[in-house]
């Protein structure tokens, strides 16, 4: 197996069942990481960096950077890197 894209749960349940075996596992994306690193999910992506390689490298996509996503870089992450696409996120037109 080379690539999972799954929901937080369903990464654990594979590998819970010896289907996935994440420990070779050393990237790991999250998209929309706002929302999973909320009180749902977040239990479930720091399990999942449990049984990953601990050398690995996290990608993360979001529109907004909330305080949950600092934390988690700051406990999870070496060295971050940011790519921002503008300095500034407006909504000017859109209803």
């Amino acid at each position: 197996m080379h690539v999972i894209v799954a929901t937080p749960g369903r990464i654990l349940d594979l590998a819970s069942k010896k289907v996935a075996n994440l420990e070779a596992c050393n990237l790991l994306i999250l998209d929309e990481v706002d929302k999973l690193l909320s009180m749902d999910f977040k239990v479930n992506i720091e399990n999942i960096l449990g049984v990953m390689n601990t050398k690995r490298q996290i990608m993360m996509y979001s529109a907004t950077y909330p305080v949950q996503i600092k934390e988690f870089l700051d406990a999870h992450v070496e060295n971050p890197q940011f790519i921002r696409l503008s300095d500034e996120f407006t909504l000017k037109g859109l209803t």
